[in-house]
């Protein structure tokens, strides 16, 4: 467990490390940085296979499962609780700090360098959606914990927020990653929350080109009473969807429990007739 640890902690105090470098003006940043991104996620994938020998089969390991389509609507509920958590929190976080006079200035996407927007969108949507999902979500969780663990989720959330390297958007960052292991989790894929969170950074891509045509000025308090509603309706279908996995679950272990119990009566009606 400690080595995996470290191995955890090494790519995400490396992404840490990429992620503050982005402030400095490199050439083609944009392509560099998401290429060594794409590396670290890739060799830190590999070394936590290497060490967790008791899963065997790799594609369990990635949790790289298909999925049905009831997933899809899930990977859309869980892509909408943490649109609407994010902005709530953020809004939250912004008042309060507010009182004291600090502002929170935008960063990540609004600062990268790129004006070509289909390479926009893989570096922001694309290649997150992938790569970080299979890492956090995949590897980590596989490595932190065989079976479900609220603290694996905890922990893969924790090392998340610190990738991503911004101390004003701690809470919703936390909440997004915490929401995003427990769809891959329960729903056994992590397709799942590769899907929400491609919907949430196509969002932002979104809205980072629109940016100046669009304006929430004013309109904050408008839209926090629109999203507290629909962020309640989506946990209820979110928390619906898990408890009805673990029911199932429940049932095929009952299952396969009768079968192996029917199986040993056999055995021992065979051995007393012999």
């Amino acid at each position: 467990m400690k080595k995996v640890i470290t191995i955890f902690a090494v790519c995400v105090f490396s992404l840490f490390v990429l992620g503050m470098l982005n402030a400095f003006s490199i050439p083609y940043k944009d392509i560099v940085f998401t290429f060594i991104s794409v590396v670290i996620l890739s060799v830190g994938c590999f070394f936590l296979r290497m060490e967790t020998k008791d899963v065997k089969n790799t594609r369990r390991f990635l949790k790289t499962m298909p999925i049905r389509l009831g997933d899809f609507f899930f990977a859309v509920v869980t892509s909408v609780i943490i649109i609407s958590s994010s902005f709530i929190l953020n809004y939250l976080e912004s008042t309060f700090l507010g009182f004291f006079g600090i502002e929170i200035s935008q960063s990540g996407i609004y600062g990268m360098q790129s004006g070509n927007e289909i390479l926009l969108l893989c570096v922001v949507a694309i290649f997150p959606a992938i790569f970080e999902e299979l890492f956090f979500r995949g590897a980590v969780l596989s490595a932190l914990s065989k079976k479900p663990d609220v603290r694996a989720m905890i922990w893969s959330a924790i090392f998340f927020t610190l990738m991503h390297g911004s101390f004003f958007n701690i809470p919703s960052t936390l909440v997004a990653g915490f929401v995003l292991a427990a769809a891959s989790y329960y729903s056994g894929s992590v397709y799942v929350s590769m899907i929400a969170h491609f919907l949430n950074n196509v969002l932002t891509f979104v809205l980072y080109i629109y940016s100046e045509r669009i304006s929430f000025s004013g309109l904050e308090t408008k839209l926090i009473a629109v999203l507290i509603p629909l962020l309640l309706i989506n946990v209820y279908f979110f928390l619906g969807f898990v408890s009805g996995r673990l029911r199932k679950n429940v049932q095929s272990q009952g299952k396969m429990y009768n079968e192996g119990e029917k199986i040993w009566k056999q055995q021992q009606q065979e051995r007393k007739e012999r």
